[in-house]
């Protein structure tokens, strides 16, 4: 079998596999939201989680998604793993799912997070602008084979000012009503994302 088959028939698997995941997820995610009221999950600088109820275990410098969440989940700590564990995180209108950089003003700057594993979409009743991954004042992380979709207007992946050194590697980002991927800064490296059906 010749190189170039056996690449076109992994793309397909990987295609289809993603698909039905995708299927699989925005059924369960319609309950989850649906059953559930908005919540803010905060990883802080102290390596505390807030609040002590969420769904996210800590092992170390590893924390764990243990359930899928409707609402967003803010990162203010250096030098962690943030594991989705396949779980989902469903955001609404105006918030992003998942944003690395503190909100205290004259903060330093976060560094060295990875975010691994999550899936992502967009409560199908939101009316406004939503995205998925943020990095905001965040450098040397990297977001690492993450699957998210369904976006009525907003960005996938966003890297936004004083972001450097960061890497956007294995992503799986579809339907997309605005940006898959968006970087705003330099020293960033983009590679081997699946990026389709965004407007």
């Amino acid at each position: 079998m010749g190189l170039r088959l056996k690449r076109n028939m992994l793309v397909t698997v990987a295609f289809i596999s993603t698909f039905l995941l995708i299927a699989a997820t925005v059924s369960r995610s319609v309950e989850l939201a649906s059953a559930q009221s908005f919540e803010t999950i905060t990883i802080k600088a102290d390596g505390s989680i807030a609040p002590s109820t969420a769904s996210v275990t800590k092992n170390g410098n590893v924390y764990i998604l243990t359930g899928s969440v409707f609402g967003e989940i803010i990162i203010e700590k250096s030098n962690i793993i943030f594991d989705g564990g396949g779980h989902t995180v469903i955001c609404g209108s105006r918030s992003c799912a998942i944003r690395v950089g503190s909100t205290e003003p004259d903060s330093e700057l976060i560094s060295n997070v990875i975010i691994r594993n999550v899936v992502i979409m967009q409560d199908e009743n939101a009316d406004d602008w939503a995205r998925g991954i943020v990095l905001e004042y965040a450098t040397n992380s990297i977001i690492a084979n993450n699957t998210i979709f369904s976006m009525k207007d907003g960005t996938g992946i966003s890297i936004l000012d004083f972001s450097k050194g960061n890497v956007v590697v294995g992503n799986n980002v579809t339907n997309i009503n605005g940006n898959g991927i968006w970087v705003w800064t330099s020293n960033t490296t983009v590679i081997a994302n699946y990026i389709t059906t965004n407007a």
